[in-house]
């Protein structure tokens, strides 16, 4: 899977949601990380943070026939794994 269009399917799914401040974080150029970009945004709720990251595991899924490879889920956060 191409890294490149991973972040753009998780940034348009994200923003289906109104999540704001989507930003992807380069970390190729850092030793020791366990991924090559890092996406984050925020949510006014916890109810707009779960529908965010179902949004999230749905497109990449839908799109690029990834599943999810781990996942958090809690009352404040849920958190979707995804390696290329």
């Amino acid at each position: 899977m191409e890294e490149q269009r991973l972040i753009e399917v998780i940034a348009e799914a994200i923003q289906d949601k109104k999540g704001k401040g989507v930003v992807s974080l380069d970390l190729s150029g850092m030793d020791g990380t366990i991924c090559s970009h890092f996406v984050v945004c925020n949510a006014d709720s916890t109810t707009q943070v779960c529908a965010i990251a179902d949004s999230v595991e749905e497109a990449v899924y839908l799109k690029l026939g990834e599943n999810c490879i781990g996942s958090s889920n809690n009352r404040k956060q849920r958190i979707r794994i995804y390696l290329t």
